[in-house]
């Protein structure tokens, strides 16, 4: 959902946009494309709370922006109303829900999102839905991705470590495009370290546990801390054990590409689904030729 405090400064924007759709003629694609058409007018001519807003970044010229379809699902709506975590879990609690932590992997390690005097500060506070609330500004969080549980048991180590490595994992991306650098909100996190390549290696040719990853004088505390690392990256990312045909339909979404309903990720027979740039999923459909493209044919399978 969309969180507060980040969305704060977007909230003229949205506003303006979602008046100006109202009135406008035509379906919502046609009445989003008409108030952008007037929201980056104003932006031209410094309006100063559109100036101030990072959303408008989505408003950019038809061949770089977001889809018409998402825009008009994000700013079209009378209900639009960002909302603070410690709200969220206020609601949910009375369902016997406790936040376990958040589908963004990166998001439940505060030492990759958090510089040294964030995490000093939100130490001395007691309450943990307080404490997130806190957190939350330090992030100026913008988008939250909460996972909750009834009945939540937190999992020791033993217990835990056991099921990390019978897990299996996939590459999200070729192994030579993978990267070992990513920026976070408290600074660069590098890990680019033999743990990590050997992991990336080994996945090289498609998914698999890493109990069967085999690193010399490796002990499972480090394969598991590189593979969370590389997890949290976004390089790496756990999937299932079994595959299923999926060549339909990425044919059914390579169709669809420059279009009004484009869809910008390619599912893997894993299941799961990895974003591509426009430029490398045209090559996908058009059948392009060239190294670059070859590699992500490779790692997404010959149905691609």
């Amino acid at each position: 959902y969309n969180a507060m405090p980040g969305w704060s400064v977007d909230l003229p924007l949205q506003r303006l946009l979602y008046e100006l759709g109202k009135t406008a003629p035509g379906n919502s694609l046609a009445r989003i494309d008409a108030a952008m058409a007037v929201v980056n007018a104003h932006c031209a001519a410094k309006s100063p709370p559109l100036m101030a807003s990072p959303a408008r970044a989505l408003l950019l010229p038809k061949d770089k922006r977001r889809s018409l379809a998402y825009l008009a699902h994000e700013f079209l709506n009378a209900n639009w109303q960002p909302l603070y975590v410690s709200d969220v879990r206020s609601l949910v609690r009375p369902h016997g829900l406790t936040a376990v932590g958040s589908a963004q992997l990166m998001d439940n390690y505060d030492h990759y999102v958090l510089r040294a005097a964030a995490r000093v500060q939100l130490a001395a506070i007691a309450d943990d839905d307080q404490r997130e609330l806190a957190r939350d500004y330090f992030c100026n969080q913008r988008f939250r991705c909460d996972v909750f549980k009834r009945r939540a048991a937190r999992l020791h180590d033993d217990a835990r470590a056991p099921q990390l490595l019978e897990r299996s994992y996939a590459l999200s991306c070729p192994a030579g495009n993978v990267r070992y650098r990513v920026r976070t909100a408290s600074g660069h996190l590098r890990f680019d370290n033999v743990v990590a390549r050997g992991i990336v290696a080994a996945l090289a040719d498609g998914p698999r546990t890493l109990s069967s990853i085999r690193l010399a004088r490796v002990d499972v505390e480090d394969l598991l801390a590189n593979a969370l690392t590389l997890c949290a990256a976004n390089q790496i990312r756990p999937v299932e054990a079994t595959s299923v045909d999926v060549t339909q339909l990425r044919l059914t979404i390579l169709g669809r590409l420059d279009g009004p309903q484009e869809v910008l990720h390619l599912p893997l027979s894993c299941g799961t689904a990895v974003p591509l740039e426009r430029d490398i999923l045209r090559a996908l459909r058009d059948q392009t030729p060239g190294r670059k493209f070859a590699r992500w044919r490779a790692c997404l399978g010959d149905s691609a």
